[in-house]
């Protein structure tokens, strides 16, 4: 156990740990291999513009499920002490460690324990692992009854989308696999593990390309995406929903009259 992961002890489970780092090294290989290039821009991810609803609050134990170079568990640490960060790669996580407390894990097999978290969020990563609804029930698994999570993935209703396909057909996408998703496949897919929709929000996202010839189609992409928005409220860039678990609070109802 590494001294980050013995600052959480009490959740860590040591059985699912060790499992994990035998498991996860196709993906960790990826992530090691991309690393370079999201650290080199990671500035320019570093403000993830959700909503203040979306975010903990003071006091809640949170973890950062895929945090990458820990961009969010810095801020997360702004708003409450208890923030872990985890992630599969051997780079993100050493850049982690320097924001706060980082393990080394696997999005699909978490190393903690049942009920372990009051605020789980995951942003952009369940849509790269094999097995995304397996992911999702292990972000469920660890957060506490009445707890939230807060998952953004690609948005289906995106101009960009279709261009992210051809590329995934081309096997042109660095990142091996992207899965696109609507608010309908998040809300059936959370409601097999006790997860109701509270909110969602369609959140913009500028372009990290670096090859002008990728960078021009994906700019006007965003724009289109930006005047649909103002007709259609879940359209254009990723998909950001919050979910509480079932448990403490009892309600089953979606709300805000989510579409």
């Amino acid at each position: 156990m590494t001294p980050v992961e013995e600052q959480h002890t009490e959740v860590i489970d040591p059985v699912r740990g060790a499992v994990d780092r035998t498991t996860s090294s196709e993906v960790r290989e990826l992530w090691n291999r991309e690393s370079a290039k999201y650290l080199a821009r990671s500035a320019a991810l570093r403000d993830f513009p959700l909503p203040s609803e979306f975010l903990p609050r003071p006091g809640e134990k949170v973890l950062d499920a895929g945090c990458g170079s820990g961009n969010c568990v810095r801020m997360y640490r702004e708003i409450t002490p208890d923030v872990c960060g985890l992630d599969c790669s051997d780079a993100m996580i050493r850049a982690a460690a320097r924001c706060g407390t980082a393990v080394q894990g696997d999005v699909q097999r978490l190393p903690f324990i049942n009920a372990s978290f009051d605020y789980v969020a995951s942003q952009l990563v369940i849509n790269h692992v094999v097995d995304s609804r397996g992911a999702l029930a292990e972000l469920s698994r660890v957060t506490k009854p009445g707890g939230r999570i807060v998952v953004a993935v690609p948005n289906w209703l995106s101009c960009v989308s279709p261009m992210r396909v051809v590329m995934l057909k081309l096997r042109r996408y660095g990142l091996g696999r992207c899965r696109h998703y609507t608010l309908s496949t998040l809300r059936r897919e959370g409601s097999a593990h006790d997860l109701v929709v509270r909110r969602a929000t369609a959140v913009r996202k500028l372009p990290t390309a670096r090859n002008w010839l990728r960078a021009i189609p994906t700019w006007v992409g965003y724009e289109l995406d930006q005047l649909l928005h103002v007709f259609y409220p879940l359209w254009g860039g990723d998909l950001a929903v919050l979910f509480e678990k079932r448990g403490a609070l009892g309600g089953d109802e979606d709300r805000d009259g989510l579409p």
